[in-house]
């Protein structure tokens, strides 16, 4: 059997119009939709030379050799500067001068950088610059101070052209004519209170409620020049001035402190009031001064300044004081201790103008003439010669039995990092081949075993041993470039060399030798790996993965399904599984013998894989050229069994603490994992650490601003809405996320809320285009997220206007539907006016006409009667009587060709109404589409829809009925299959039986075939089936068969007349019930046109009253009948069609019986 299956829905109850007032119902809700329309509201430092012993020294008191925690975001004070991950912007990268005199990171997320060519807005991403040349309220493009005050509004101060306010994109300017004091801005900060207080060259202004208040030496300030303004946690204002020393300001009076009240110089530059109460005080050129509890305390060059001129003072979150000199760079004061940060070990330059701390602890440096500098924590601790090592360019490392840290160097030899933090390091005078060390290993007596490009070293008990190529018959090395090494368990080591092949040493120092000539398929070894089985996996240079076990090479290759046939490193981990890292293949799992890989087309950010490394966790860490790669082994399974769609990696780089992406390569082991678990790599610029369980994690919700709209190149955003004119086809929004620790990692998601049905990713793209939009009001949002995955999902949102033409507005189509449907009903009107006068014309002559007649008869007939004997005038009365009955039936044909006039011109009447009512569909399906779905305008435009296309539905019966009234309709005869009719009918009228939850049962006989008009019949099955659905309660069966009936088989039920074909072979269509049933009344007018019978629609469906009139007269065209039976109301009702079967020789030769089901669920 067929099973058709649907779900049951809930049926929603159509806006039901009666026939004759349909069109004035849709003139109503016209009137309703233009109104509510009418109503809408737009609503490195160099180590010293390496002595010829190895050398022992101490590692500075704030390095540290263990990977960074899920510390706060914020600089750890606990870690060395130089441990920091920093970056540096120039003029090059679009910072608009390389000389920052002050920043300020602002509550919307952005930073501020003054400058002396513009004030320049930083996102992470790009600068945006705000001049006298682009912003023409600004006097002056030299900035020099910034303060945001706390109602958002920013405070700019120009050398010569005042104060600017600029707030919500307005910019607002204050000189010498609006009050201030003078137009050359020192310095720029907020009280309490909400007051400005601005530092100029000639006094100190306070900015209150619009009115400037002024104070110079007349009123008690020290001196004029006035350079730095705080405000102690006492509410006092501190003023640091020029020559005049300090001024206090408090209950409108002036205190003054000078040298002569131990103040180091009465020339200050720079203020800084802590959160313990002190205040720091930077002089020009006589250090830092400390003032608590009364008592001025001073630091100078003596005490660890790196200069005694003070640019700049800013304390972090952690309480930490940074101090910014003149020549000396930046420094660092926590707990009485001061460390220096210089150009030399990264700083842009060491003029330090401006420090500031942004809201995920990041620490900007503004220096003069070396550009932007940050500071910030990464997820990586770096090691590099400036902590102490001999070298920046590591390439491989190890830890020893006693926690002692092993670092290979490209260029300066060995470092030996013990667990108290002291340093040895070993050289060519220590013993050593050479300086370039690629691999280390340690066998299992303890001895560490040392590669380098011209031998290899065993260091045991302080003594080293070299084993180099020998060129004599004596045993030795194959080659000297040494490129990876690994313990045999017993006491030796075996090494793999660039161009020499294999070579085993053993503990007693014999070595055997493994080349192209015994077996080995080539001489290129890259990696050497001693699974936990025995089994030694060599890595070569183009001949692909080689397994050595019981003295058998057993190759693996590219057509052996490994990724490629140049091999990095092999590792194991802990259920047995090998993986493999290679060049330009990604990387390789070899489980039960079988290869799969994963490349950058699955997923992975590059296909060159160093060194592989595993933590607690079940996750994979790739060492590659472009930085250190995460992978879930879990989810790499998945993936490979396509249980997931992708993988999903995680990257780490220069912007998670790394000084440079590039791993080393060539090199084993090229990473390590120590016996706490941190993970330690060695790269081009140092070693970097990463503790897998606590990695750094920036909880910092990104802010989201929306920035601009644009069209045909020209800013749309304005007071909040963005306009944009009619006819405009694309347009494109702008916007930011701003979490300035990794902007480059910030991913977006946005919606076009009217148009977009669902969130779009945007990726790391800061821009979302449109095109060819409908005009409307539509709301543009967008999230963020930062790198860490930490979204905002409020987000940001925006309006936006599409002006529409005139003619594309809800009020022109509404005003047009209006006009077509009046004029419809008027034409409508005024035809069926015209009909009904001539109609009465008809009658009123026909009257007369048979009226004359009666008269005239009655006088023949008493002529005849008075003059019965005159037979001469008894034949002249016939003759006149015959001429009147002539007549009479004249006028009978009269009345015909009226009636058949009516009907010709209620045809006409119903094709010019449905013209106009199509396209009142037509404007009202438009308007429902140029209004949101939820409005009420959509709701009275699908109303207009339903109830206009009602009415065309009744226009074609009414059509339909004329059309066989006056014999106009043709029927196109062929062999058509009743029983496939009848099944295509009941697949068209499944959706519906659906809805209503209704199941049809279906048996279908072959061999059914008549001789018929197929679209006429299908018409006729189709009412009869529609009705059953229409009229029967939700839940029913509805059963529909087709069978070959005898010749003598007994007519049943209602018939629609006493016709039929009952005297030969038929095809019979039944289709039953168990619906409403018919009363004794329904049965006698149920054939008959508008007919209204007891049974009523169970899903709110409309009736014509014309389909079962149309089913009688189609029947009878083709030779058949139709009838009806039913038990009475309740009882359901069964319609029975016959008709006559085509000849035998014409039958379908298919002889299947069809069974169709449709089933609830």
């Amino acid at each position: 059997m067929l099973k058709y299956l649907h779900s049951k829905q809930k049926i929603t109850p159509r806006f039901r119009v009666a026939p004759r007032r349909a069109a004035w119902r849709v003139a109503w809700l016209m009137c309703v939709m233009m109104t509510l329309v009418n109503m809408r509201i737009a609503s490195g430092q160099a180590v010293s030379p390496v002595p010829p012993v190895p050398a022992t020294q101490s590692l500075p008191d704030n390095f540290s050799t263990t990977p960074a925690v899920g510390a706060p975001i914020g600089l750890d004070p606990d870690k060395a500067i130089t441990q920091y991950s920093q970056d540096n912007w120039r003029t090059e990268h679009g910072l608009p001068q390389n000389t920052v005199m002050s920043i300020l990171a602002t509550r919307d997320g952005y930073i501020w950088l003054g400058t002396y060519e513009g004030l320049a807005r930083f996102d992470g991403i790009k600068f945006k610059l705000f001049d006298k040349a682009s912003v023409r309220e600004l006097k002056n493009s030299s900035v020099l101070a910034l303060a945001e005050s706390r109602d958002s509004t920013l405070w700019i101060g120009t050398n010569g052209g005042g104060v600017t306010a600029y707030k919500a994109g307005k910019f607002t300017t204050y000189t010498v004519k609006e009050g201030l004091a003078n137009d050359f801005i020192k310095s720029i900060t907020e009280d309490r209170e909400g007051n400005i207080w601005i530092g100029t060259n000639r006094g100190l202004s306070k900015f209150k409620a619009g009115k400037f208040t002024n104070y110079t030496t007349e009123q008690g300030l020290a001196h004029n020049v006035v350079r730095a303004i705080r405000q102690s946690a006492d509410g006092a204002i501190w003023i640091g001035t020029n020559g005049g020393g300090l001024s206090r300001f408090k209950e409108d009076k002036f205190t003054t402190y000078t040298t002569k009240d131990s103040l180091p110089s009465n020339f200050i530059f720079s203020l800084c009031t802590a959160r313990d109460g002190t205040l720091w005080i930077g002089t020009n050129g006589d250090g830092l001064c400390q003032y608590k509890d009364g008592v001025f305390k001073t630091y100078k060059v003596s005490d660890g300044l790196p200069n005694p001129i003070i640019l700049s003072l800013f304390e972090d979150r952690y309480q930490t004081l940074w101090i910014g000199t003149y020549g000396g760079g930046l420094a660092r004061w926590r707990n009485g201790k001061i460390e220096r940060y210089s150009a030399k070990q990264g700083l842009p330059n060491d003029f330090v103008r401006a420090i500031h701390e942004d809201r995920e602890g990041s620490l900007w440096i503004g220096t003069a003439g070396g550009g932007l500098g940050r500071l910030k924590m990464g997820k990586f601790v770096t090691h590099t010669s400036k902590e102490g090592l001999s070298s920046d360019f590591t390439r491989t490392l190890i830890e020893t039995r006693d926690s002692a840290l092993w670092i290979g160097t490209a260029d300066g030899g060995l470092n030996r990092i013990a667990p108290d933090g002291g340093i040895t390091f070993f050289s060519e005078a220590n013993g050593l081949p050479d300086k370039l060390v690629q691999s280390l290993a340690q066998d299992t007596s303890g001895a560490v075993w040392v590669g380098t490009s011209r031998g290899a070293a065993r260091i045991k008990e302080g003594k080293v041993k070299v084993f180099t190529e020998s060129k004599g018959p004596t045993g030795g090395l194959t080659g000297n470039r040494i490129s990876s090494m690994c313990s045999d368990g017993a006491g030796g080591m075996w090494i793999g060399i660039v161009g020499g092949g294999l070579c085993h040493v053993a503990a007693d120092e014999t070595i055997t030798t493994y080349t192209d000539k015994n077996g080995l398929p080539s001489n290129l070894v890259l990696t050497v790996f001693r699974s936990r089985s025995g089994a030694v996996w060599i890595g070569m240079d183009g001949c692909g993965l080689v397994k050595f076990e019981h003295g058998k090479f057993t190759p693996c290759t590219k057509q052996d399904g490994l990724a490629s046939d140049i091999v990095f490193c092999v590792y194991e981990d802990t259920s047995g599984t090998l993986w493999i890292g290679t060049s330009g293949g990604g990387l390789s799992r070899m489980k039960q013998g079988k290869f799969e890989s994963l490349t950058s087309t699955e997923g992975l950010f590059e296909d060159t894989v160093f060194n592989i490394l595993e933590d607690d966790d079940g996750w994979l860490w790739l060492s590659g050229n472009k930085g250190i790669t995460r992978l879930n082994k879990k989810n790499i399974s998945d993936f490979l069994e396509k249980k997931i769609p992708a993988l999903t990696p995680i990257q780490y780089g220069m912007s998670d603490g790394m000084k440079s992406s590039e791993c080393s390569a060539v090199s084993q082991p090229s990473s390590f994992r120590r016996k706490d678990g941190s993970l330690w790599f060695s790269t081009t610029k140092g070693l970097v650490a990463i503790n897998p369980r606590q990695i750094l994690r920036n909880d910092v919700v990104p802010l989201i601003v929306i920035e601009d709209v644009r069209a045909e190149g020209q800013s749309l955003l304005a007071s909040g809405a963005a306009k944009l004119k009619p006819g405009t086809e694309r347009f494109e929004v702008q916007y930011a996320g701003l979490s300035l620790y990794a902007p480059e990692k910030v991913r977006f998601r946005y919606k076009l809320d009217g148009f977009d049905k669902k969130w779009i990713d945007g990726g790391k793209r800061r821009e979302a285009f449109y095109t060819n939009l409908p005009p409307g009001i539509y709301t543009f949002r967008v999230m963020a997220c930062n790198s860490d995955g930490v979204w905002n999902e409020s987000g940001a949102s925006l309006r936006i206007e599409l002006e529409p033409y005139f003619y594309q507005t809800a009020t022109f189509y509404l005003g047009a539907a209006m006009l077509l449907v009046f004029g419809g009903v008027g034409l409508y009107r005024f035809r069926m006016k015209q009909v009904s006068e001539r109609e009465a014309e008809l009658l009123a002559e026909v009257e007369l006409r048979t009226k004359d007649l009666r008269l005239q008869q009655a006088e023949t007939e008493s002529a005849l009667t008075a003059a019965q004997a005159a037979r001469e005038d008894a034949e002249r009365q016939k003759t006149s009587a015959d001429h009147q009955r002539r007549e009479a039936e004249r006028q009978r044909e009269s009345a015909q060709s009226a009636g058949a006039l009516k009907s010709e011109l209620l045809s006409m009447a119903a094709h010019d109404l449905k013209n106009p009512l199509q396209t009142v569909m037509g404007f009202a399906s438009l308007t429902n589409e140029s209004v949101p779905e939820d409005s009420l305008v959509a709701t009275y435009a699908r109303h207009i829809f339903d109830a206009s296309r009602r009415m065309v539905d009744l226009i074609e019966s009414l059509l339909r009925t004329a059309a066989l009234d006056t014999g106009n309709l043709e029927l196109h005869k062929s062999a058509v299959d009743i029983s496939r009719l009848v099944l295509s009918v009941i697949t068209f009228n499944q959706p519906q039986a659906e809805r209503k939850g209704q199941e049809i049962v279906a048996h279908l006989e072959p061999d059914c075939t008549v001789t018929g008009d197929e679209e006429r019949l299908h018409e006729v099955v189709d009412n009869l089936i529609g009705n059953a659905i229409k009229y029967s309660p939700l839940g029913k069966k509805i059963f529909v068969a087709v069978r070959k009936a005898a010749p003598d088989m007994a007519a049943t039920g209602v018939a629609a007349d006493g016709n039929g074909s009952h005297g030969e072979k038929s095809v019979v269509i039944e289709v039953r019930d168990e619906g409403q049933g018919l009363t004794e009344m329904d049965k006698a007018k149920l054939f008959g046109r508008f007919q209204r019978l007891s049974a009523k629609p169970t899903g709110g469906e409309s009736s014509t009253g014309l389909g079962l009139a149309i089913v009688k007269q189609l029947i009878e065209l083709h030779g058949g009948s139709v009838s009806a039976e039913s038990g009475g109301q309740g009882q359901g009702s069964r319609f029975i069609v016959r008709l006559p079967v085509q000849s035998e020789n014409k039958q379908s030769e298919n002889g299947a019986v069809i069974n169709a089901t449709v089933i609830r669920n």
